[in-house]
């Protein structure tokens, strides 16, 4: 009798020991989690520091390449799709190939930090538009949200270094990435516009040169 005890209670302790181990496993990822977001938070913050340090020194880009600006976009949206899928946006593309003669690495920041700030702000279910187009010598790229907008006293200050009118996202960003934006537009002889009203969602469009060239590095 008391084998068979000593039995009964030795299966049990097994059929219980791999639910202790999931839990336990269920435990360290939820400890860890935050602290791998955080770390990733900061390597963002680390890079646009370091890079608009270095942009501000610069007065031109020196490795200008021919590439497709168009499939540029397209590669920034996929590489964001993390963030858009879980809010289920969708999107409203118009991106006919135009080639451009740039700094790819450079201007990619550009598309990320715009396309990720429509991302962010706005509400699930909706869309975010983006229209490549050329008109008279110039490219324009749009990136227009649906979201929750930008109040007037606020515009004229957006590009400013560390500047959030929106406190209830700055755990999400750092104030920095619209101040890299104009840098590397200025850097390419661009201008950026910004339309926004509150709760109207908001519109930024980049205005570049439409040149092709020799290749420099």
């Amino acid at each position: 009798m008391k084998t068979d005890s000593v039995l009964r209670s030795t299966k049990i302790k097994k059929i219980k020991s791999p639910q202790k181990r999931g839990q336990a496993v269920f435990l360290i990822v939820m400890l860890f989690v935050p602290i791998v977001h955080w770390f990733v938070f900061w390597l963002y913050v680390t890079g646009n520091i370091l890079n608009l340090s270095k942009l501000e020194n610069q007065k031109s880009l020196p490795n200008q390449k021919n590439f497709n600006l168009a499939e540029q976009i397209r590669k920034t949206i996929l590489m964001l799709e993390s963030e858009w899928a879980a809010k289920n946006i969708s999107f409203d593309l118009v991106l006919p190939d135009v080639q451009y003669c740039g700094d790819m690495g450079i201007l990619f920041h550009v598309w990320y930090n715009l396309i990720g700030n429509a991302i962010k702000y706005s509400e699930q279910n909706c869309t975010v538009r983006i229209e490549l187009r050329t008109v008279l010598g110039k490219i324009y790229v749009t990136v227009e949200d649906y979201g929750c907008g930008i109040g007037a006293e606020a515009l004229p200050h957006i590009f400013e270094k560390f500047y959030q009118e929106d406190t209830s996202h700055s755990a999400e960003g750092n104030g920095l990435g619209l101040a890299l934006v104009k840098r590397i537009v200025t850097l390419c002889n661009g201008e950026i516009l910004v339309k926004s009203e509150p709760k109207n969602g908001t519109a930024f469009t980049v205005i570049l040169p439409a040149q092709t060239g020799n290749e420099k590095s």
